[in-house]
């Protein structure tokens, strides 16, 4: 002891250095993180060992299963923290500068039309577009349009879910759009010999896409989530599109129809912001809005998709096409976009072609 105080300095200089330093707090801190996320997965394991043992799930289901939890793991291991907003501010004049220094610049990926991206700007990272239209209308063909842009003219990766047309009808599709020789000639054998070099070249650039199709039908939400996943790591995907929503089977059975729409339109969403990855995904219309201009109460269970989509498009005609019409006239109405404007874009649909494109470069 020393004299006058009655403490053993040495013994408290030991205790002090014996406790965790606050300097050192944010190593103790992953430390921890990192012990939960061990328990987690020990957790998770073990449950799909004792799904396996007691064999009452397919092991498709139970891998999937799997796969699924360990992302939400892996993606959400921040989930319900918080910061003080004045924290995020040299983030956003960061972007403020960018935008002063890229003037006119796509803030997101392309569309592959210049009249849609002079109204979004771009698509961004966590966007979740609808395209919605009755049948016919050319859902699908609009979609396409905009997969081929992407990855045949732009070389970036995107990913297809087709829950309705196989992968062997995307690709005639291609061919017939790629090579701008009508379908019609094609199917019926009355190609020249000058096309089949046309036909050639459009195989080659189809063949060299980063395009990546999923044609599962009615796929379950969660091998959906799987293989989305597998795309964006394995092949790099950018963008995913999906023909078409209400066609992903949602795993609950027990909820009603518009339930299990609301619960696969909210975990889409969540996805884009995990992951983020945009996603396009099309959208049947209710049957008033045939003959009428549509608008958002016409989307089917519009309640849950109007509220969780950044971004709105319908396709719309005002009359309807004439028989064997080489173009067909069609309006994209943007009904919702959550940072920008909407408005009405001028389109031109070659059936024969089954593609779009923008109304003023033809």
């Amino acid at each position: 002891k020393s004299e006058g105080f009655g403490i053993d300095q040495q013994y408290v200089y030991g205790i002090s250095n014996s406790v965790f330093s606050s300097a050192n707090v944010d190593y103790y801190v992953r430390i921890v993180k990192d012990k939960a996320v061990k328990r987690e997965l020990w957790r998770i394991n073990a449950t799909s060992a004792e799904d396996l043992v007691q064999g009452n799930k397919p092991g498709i289901e139970i891998a999937n299963d799997l796969e699924q939890k360990a992302g939400d793991i892996a993606t959400s291991n921040q989930v319900g923290s918080y910061v003080k907003i004045g924290t995020v501010l040299p983030q956003t004049i960061n972007k403020i500068k960018f935008y002063q220094e890229h003037p006119d610049e796509l803030l997101g990926l392309p569309s592959g039309f210049k009249s849609i991206d002079n109204i979004l700007g771009g698509i961004r990272d966590e966007d979740y577009v609808i395209l919605g239209a009755r049948p016919s209308v050319g859902k699908s063909a609009m979609m396409q349009s905009m997969f081929d842009s992407l990855a045949i003219d732009l070389n970036i990766p995107v990913g297809v879910f087709s829950c309705e047309m196989s992968k062997e009808s995307i690709n005639e599709r291609q061919v017939f759009s790629r090579s701008g020789i009508t379908k019609r000639r094609i199917k019926m054998g009355h190609l020249r010999p000058d096309q089949y070099g046309r036909i050639e070249e459009a195989c080659t650039k189809i063949h060299q896409a980063p395009i990546y199709i999923d044609d599962t039908p009615n796929i379950p939400l969660s091998l959906f989530r799987s293989s989305a996943r597998k795309m964006i790591r394995n092949e790099g995907v950018k963008i995913i599109f999906i023909d078409y929503l209400t066609l992903i089977d949602s795993e609950k059975p027990s909820l009603k129809g518009w339930e299990q729409v609301s619960h696969i339109s909210r975990q889409l969403k969540c996805f884009c912001r995990e992951t983020h990855v945009p996603i396009v995904a099309l959208s049947q219309l209710k049957r008033e809005a045939q003959g009428k201009r549509p608008n958002l109460a016409d989307l089917r269970e519009s309640g849950a998709i109007e509220q969780d989509a950044d971004i709105i498009f319908f396709l719309h005609r005002e009359k309807e096409p004439e028989i064997n019409a080489e173009i067909i006239e069609t309006e994209l109405i943007c009904a919702k976009q959550r940072n920008g404007p909407v408005g009405t874009i001028k389109l031109n649909f070659y059936p024969e072609l089954v593609k779009f494109e923008d109304a003023e470069t033809t």
